[in-house]
């Protein structure tokens, strides 16, 4: 039979089952193939469908591509998405407020300030002009009575200026949706303690549905121009879309009804596109872009004076101006001379200044650390010419790796001579060059390595005149060998000059070692040849080793030395016998500086 039953069709004649009788049952193997044949598109895509809903990553990336479309139409259906996302950003502005409140104001100066610099500024101009006129007006016979009545009255001063000088002002204007009553925009003149927008709008529509009903029978013909409360007319222009109403106090110019009008055309002209905008959703922020038109209608006039006011009344607001600047300018000017040498001490080497907070009267509270080799920042300052009470110091004390404090700290360490120069480089190496002894050459190099902020001493370019002459001596000393004879403690005759050349080299040296500031030693290896018994050949090379180290002495000679015996440690064997070798029979002298280390370091 065939692997795959179900694709191995009955051949043309073969024998079919019974009838009646039931096929074999399948396999559990056959069973999955048939599954497989049958289902394998759609169990592929639901194993598919699976792993799209379990992969997080690919969820986030497909709502990446359409979550501004989502948000965009959900914006323009309602404000559902404002609601959800307004106080979450709002709780993250206010962490954000909380942990860098630096960084915030950083990004909020390049708005706020113009708006604050402007505010000020137009602040600090009506104040002058306010001033001005008051004074003016007090300095007067006629400022002196409205000062009496006034006090009469119970009013401000400034008031009863306003009262008999004001022609007119408008107070404040609206621009009000015809058909709506709603306040589009609306602006109001400088000092005026403002009304509910929305409130007067109500006020207003209601009267004129008063009119309306009650004067003309509900119908159009009639409308509202003018209202009169106390001292104060609101002054209303409209068309079909809009209508400006104007608080005024006082009596307007006749012309005055044709300025507002010209306003309301432009407005219209304007904002057609707006009126239709606002008919269909009720939005009234466009209107904010036509500010410029309200506030046109923002005139005032007062009573021009014939008479000017005396010279130095009219000129002293602009003397004090003039003083204020100038004391302000001198301060500024002082502070900034003051910075400068602040500045300049924390340049000085080994100055570090901490903290510097400057009073609004120019004195300074300063805090620095100093070096012990750095300047004394009260006797800077005080030669800079900030006197003594305008600053006061606190100093700490504190180890400065800079360069100049650093090599100024190695030259009271080491003491150059005269003919050794020094430098100091970027990566704290200090570099010494000239003639030297050797002795200090090698003392220096330790100071100067445990001197703080010296990381390296590079002493290559150090030269000792006699370093060439010791070199030598210790050439010609070091390693020299005599030999001597059998079983005897003296010298062989042939090696006796060579022993005097070595004794007197040794002197030599030691003398001049002892000018370069250094001392030597000197150590004697004696040795033996193999015949013999251990004991006496151990003796026997202590003993020439003793010999050399008195000739040593003898010739006045107080270099310490060490003898040691080798006996037959090092004697020469032939096959494993020792035998008589008369090159076992010797004397070997070492010469050592007190501070060999340092001297290959120096010269290796």
């Amino acid at each position: 039979m065939s692997e795959n039953k179900f694709n191995d069709f009955p051949e043309e004649g073969a024998a079919l089952p019974p009838e009646g009788e039931a096929p074999a049952p399948l396999s559990g193997e056959e069973w999955e193939r048939l599954r497989s044949l049958l289902l394998g598109r759609e169990i592929a895509a639901i194993r598919a469908l699976r792993e799209r809903l379990d992969n997080h990553d690919l969820h986030a990336r497909e709502l990446s591509e359409v979550v501004a479309e989502a948000i965009l139409l959900r914006t323009q259906k309602d404000q559902t998405i404002e609601k959800v996302l307004q106080p979450t950003v709002e709780e993250i502005f206010q962490n954000n407020l909380r942990r860098n409140p630096h960084q915030v104001v950083n990004h909020l100066f390049p708005l706020m300030g113009p708006a604050i610099r402007r505010s000020i500024t137009e602040t600090f101009r009506s104040m002058m002009q306010s001033f001005s006129r008051t004074l003016e007006m007090s300095f007067s016979w006629r400022g002196l009575q409205w000062r009496l009545e006034a006090m009469r009255t119970g009013r401000s001063f400034s008031d009863i200026v306003m009262i008999h000088t004001l022609l007119y002002r408008v107070e404040q204007v609206f621009l009000i949706h015809t058909e709506t009553g709603i306040v589009l925009d609306y602006a109001e003149n400088e000092g005026i303690k403002s009304q509910d927008a929305d409130l007067v709008s109500a006020m207003l529509t209601a009267v004129q549905d008063f009119v309306k009903d009650c004067f003309a029978g509900g119908g159009q013909a009639a409308a509202l121009e003018s209202l009169q409360m106390g001292d104060l007319t609101i002054l209303v222009e409209r068309t079909p879309q809009a209508y400006i109403a104007c608080v005024v106090r006082g009596t307007p110019p006749a012309d005055f009804a044709g300025q507002i009008n010209t306003s309301l055309e432009l407005i219209i002209l304007e904002c057609a596109e707006e009126f239709k905008q606002f008919a269909a959703d009720g939005d009234s922020g466009p209107f904010k872009k036509i500010r410029r038109h309200l506030l046109d209608c923002l005139d005032a006039r007062y009573i021009e004076e014939k008479r000017k006011a005396p010279f130095f009344i009219r000129y002293l607001p602009a003397a004090l101006l003039l003083f204020l600047v100038i004391a302000f300018g001198g301060l500024k000017y002082q502070q900034y001379k003051y910075e400068s040498m602040v500045e300049e001490l924390g340049r000085q080497p080994g100055v570090v200044i901490t903290a510097a907070e400057p009073s609004l009267l120019g004195s300074w509270r300063l805090s620095c650390l100093r070096d012990d080799l750095a300047v004394d920042p009260s006797n800077f300052l005080v030669e800079a010419g900030m006197a003594q009470n305008r600053f006061h110091i606190d100093v700490y004390s504190y180890i400065s790796l800079d360069g100049d404090i650093v090599k100024r700290r190695v030259e009271e360490a080491i003491k150059p001579p005269p003919g050794v120069r020094m430098s100091f480089s970027d990566e704290h190496v200090l570099r010494l060059s000239g003639d030297a002894p050797l002795g200090w050459i090698i003392a220096t190099r330790e100071k100067a390595l445990t001197t703080p902020g010296v990381k390296d001493v590079d002493t290559s370019l150090l030269k000792d005149p006699l370093a060439q002459e010791l070199n030598q001596l210790m050439a010609r000393i070091d390693g020299t060998i005599i030999y001597f004879p059998l079983n005897k403690d003296l010298p062989e005759t042939e090696s006796a000059p060579k022993l005097i050349e070595a004794v007197d080299n040794i002197v030599a040296l030691e003398k001049l070692a002892a000018n370069m500031g250094m001392g030597i030693t000197v150590t004697i290896y004696g040795h033996a040849d193999a015949i013999g018994n251990e004991k006496y050949n151990y003796d026997l090379s202590q003993a020439r080793a003793k010999t050399v180290a008195a000739m040593l002495y003898a010739r006045g000679s107080s270099v310490p030395i060490s003898t040691y015996g080798m006996g037959a440690d090092f004697a020469a064997y032939e096959d494993g016998k020792p035998i008589a070798d008369p090159g076992s029979r010797k004397i070997i002298l070492k010469v050592h500086l007190a501070r060999l280390a340092a001297m290959e370091q120096w010269n290796p």
